[in-house]
C-alpha cells in the first residue's frame, strides 16, 4: 500500500514567506502599529474613549469609523490616517456630549450625517467634511433604543429598534424640528 504525501502549495509558500527575514521585520512591524491602534481606542489621554465603546460603524467609503460608549463621546477616527499615515493624528471628538451611553451609532450612505441612539434619544449630526459636527435634530423615543439602520437608497429614512419591541421609521425629509417627529411612523 502506498502511502501519499499531501502537499499544500499556500501552506508551503507561507511558511517559505515566514522564513524571509525582511517579511518577519515588516510583519512585526505591522503588528505592533496594530496593538497600538487598539490601545489607542481605549485610552485616558482624551485621544480615545475614557470607557467601554458600545457601537462602531465605518462610513460608506471605508475611510472613516464612528465610535460611541460609556464615555457619552462620538468619535470619529480617519482610518486612512491612522492605518497608512506614519504621522499620528488624534481622532475627532464631536462637541456635542450625549446624556447617557451610546449603544447605536450610524452614518448615512452619503457619510454627510452621524446619527446616534442614547437611552430614548436620537441625535442627527451634520458633517463637514467628516471635520466638523453640527445638532441638526434630536428625536425623543418613548423606550430605548437599542439599534439604528439608515436605508441603503433614501439616505433620509432610518428605523430605530426599542426596547419595547417596536420599530420606528424617521423620514428627515418630513418636518424640520423635533416637536413634529412626536410620533413617527411604527412599522413593527
Amino acid at each position: 500500500m502506498r502511502r501519499y504525501i499531501s502537499f499544500n502549495l499556500i501552506h508551503h509558500l507561507r511558511d517559505e514567506a515566514l522564513k524571509c527575514n525582511q517579511w518577519n521585520f515588516n510583519r512585526s512591524k505591522y503588528l505592533q502599529h496594530r496593538f497600538d491602534l487598539y490601545a489607542t481606542l481605549n485610552c485616558q489621554d482624551g485621544n480615545g474613549h475614557s470607557g467601554c465603546v458600545n457601537a462602531l460603524d465605518f462610513s460608506s467609503d471605508g475611510i472613516f469609523l464612528a465610535s460611541g460608549g460609556d464615555d457619552k463621546r462620538v468619535v470619529l477616527w480617519n482610518m486612512t490616517d491612522t492605518l497608512f499615515d506614519a504621522s499620528y493624528r488624534p481622532p475627532t471628538t464631536l462637541t456635542a456630549t450625549h446624556l447617557s451611553n451610546i449603544f447605536s451609532i450610524k452614518f448615512d450612505n452619503q457619510n454627510r450625517r452621524i446619527i446616534s441612539a442614547v437611552k430614548s434619544l436620537i441625535i442627527h449630526r451634520g458633517l463637514n467634511s467628516g471635520h466638523a459636527d453640527e445638532l441638526v435634530d434630536v428625536f425623543l423615543e418613548s423606550s430605548p433604543v437599542n439599534c439604528l439602520s439608515v436605508q441603503p437608497q433614501q439616505n433620509d429614512v432610518f428605523i430605530a429598534a426599542t426596547e419595547d419591541g417596536h420599530v420606528h421609521l424617521y423620514d428627515l425629509r418630513s418636518a424640520s424640528s423635533a416637536a413634529e417627529h412626536d410620533q413617527p411612523s411604527t412599522v413593527v
